[in-house]
């Protein structure tokens, strides 16, 4: 670093990796920046993927929003397809497929690495992961002689990808291990509704039962599952059982990992280092433990906005500002189908297994007035605890509006509200785009209805 300059190292170009480096730079010109990914894609949408694959997006390359040129260009080097071997924190510097690197600042945002079961004929040709663009390019390729699919965990990108192979005609069987689809966002009433709809799109649902095998023929190609005591033919199996961080590298650095194997952190992201956070080392994204809201335990949120809002702490903090970290509610919401389905913080049973005790109520209304030809259904469920404050909110609905009133309920969370106060929440009002009382509203006052 003979330059004298000051330099931010950045291990990975996800949905936290490149927001930093870019906030650091709308800053300021004095911070050298150096962004190190394996990928030799950066800065996509992961969660366009299975768009791409329904055909909804034309292509891939549509979901690429900047390449490393556009990044270059405002003096952010990207170093592509390139692998980190080791960190030394003392040092100040990393070991890596292209050389050593000094740093004065380090941010550590690996990611995370889908989970795959450690079933018999995993390796099987035809077995698939959804995670990156090659990822997806792969189950592109694979589903062209494709005619039976079958879908390993029900959750929003497993679901996601089900649709998308209906659409083309593929006959999809969906197994879930837990009782009941989406099981990490959902009850199991609104899920129900999911699973329904599931059914109508030609798609077979398993819940509460486990894929024990991956069959192979004699040229290892994946020619179907075992499902108990039943074999389900297929020439593509898709494993959507959740994801891990990716955390060897902090690891063998000396970071301390939490129990759910993400970067320990306070709540300005710094990691910890034996008894001490290091106040030049930072981590964020799908790597990092987060603190849940309400039960206040420690577990990564692998959403991209959760990525993001992770970044700007740590770019505020770059730049000195004194940014911290507030508790996570996790706000998603998913496509399946015609359905959109939205959740924030805790469901009846992540509540219960933390001993908090809920009063839920679910409500179904109009997205417009009852007499406008244009409108849909939507049902919506609130979650409280027993100081009557709104813990958790489940929305579903075949057309707009689910986002929005997820949102809703993300800021009246945050605000600590009750659902008392909620249900006198002011909202607007137009025959085209809503009824005079708000689906949402409704399902706040039936708290206080008698029978």
């Amino acid at each position: 670093m003979s330059s004298g300059r000051e330099r931010v190292v950045i291990i990975g170009s996800g949905a936290s990796g490149l927001p930093i480096a870019s906030q650091i730079r709308k800053e300021t010109e004095d911070i050298d920046i150096i962004v190190i990914t394996q990928s030799k894609h950066v800065a996509y949408s992961p969660c366009a993927l299975p768009f791409v694959l329904h055909g909804v997006i034309d292509d891939f390359d549509s979901c690429i929003m900047k390449t490393p040129d556009d990044y270059e260009r405002v003096n952010i080097k990207i170093l592509n397809e390139t692998t980190v071997e080791s960190i030394d924190l003392e040092a100040k510097r990393l070991e890596s497929t292209a050389g050593t690197i000094e740093f004065h600042t380090l941010v550590i945002a690996t990611g995370s690495f889908p989970f795959i079961p450690p079933i018999p004929g995993v390796d099987a040709e035809g077995v698939c992961v959804l995670k990156t663009m090659e990822d997806a390019q792969h189950i592109a390729e694979c589903i062209e002689d494709v005619k039976e699919a079958v879908i390993v965990g029900a959750g929003a990108i497993g679901l996601e990808v089900a649709s998308a192979l209906i659409s083309r005609g593929i006959k999809v069987t969906v197994v879930e291990l837990l009782p009941y689809v989406l099981p990490l966002i959902l009850d199991p009433d609104m899920a129900q509704l999911v699973h329904n709809h599931l059914i109508d799109l030609g798609s077979r649902v398993i819940c509460g039962a486990a894929v024990t095998e991956v069959l192979k023929d004699d040229g290892g190609k994946v020619q179907g599952v075992k499902v108990g005591d039943e074999e389900i033919p297929c020439q593509m199996v898709l494993m959507s059982t959740g994801v891990r961080p990716h955390t060897e590298l902090a690891k063998a650095a000396g970071v301390e990992l939490g129990p759910s194997g993400g970067i320990v952190t306070d709540s300005s992201l710094h990691v910890k280092v034996g008894r001490q956070y290091l106040p030049n080392v930072y981590a964020s994204g799908d790597c990092v433990e987060v603190i849940k809201d309400f039960t206040y335990q420690r577990a990564i949120s692998p959403l991209g906005t959760s990525a993001w809002r992770l970044a700007r702490v740590v770019a505020d903090n770059i730049m000195g500002r004194n940014s911290y970290m507030a508790p996570f509610t996790s706000p998603n919401v998913c496509v399946v189908g015609d359905l959109k389905i939205g959740s924030v913080g805790l469901t009846t049973h992540a509540a219960s297994t933390s001993g908090i005790q809920t009063q839920s109520r679910v409500n179904t209304g109009p997205s417009a007035a009852r007499y406008y030809p244009k409108r849909h259904m939507i049902t919506s469920k609130i979650l409280i605890d027993h100081s009557r404050r709104i813990v958790g909110g489940q929305i579903i609905a075949e057309g707009s509006g689910v986002k929005c009133r997820i949102d809703t309920l993300s800021v009246a969370m945050a605000a600590k509200m009750k659902v008392d106060d909620f249900a006198h929440v002011e909202t607007c009002y137009a025959p085209p785009v809503s009824a005079l009382v708000d689906p949402l509203t409704m399902t706040a006052q039936s708290f206080f209805d008698v029978c």
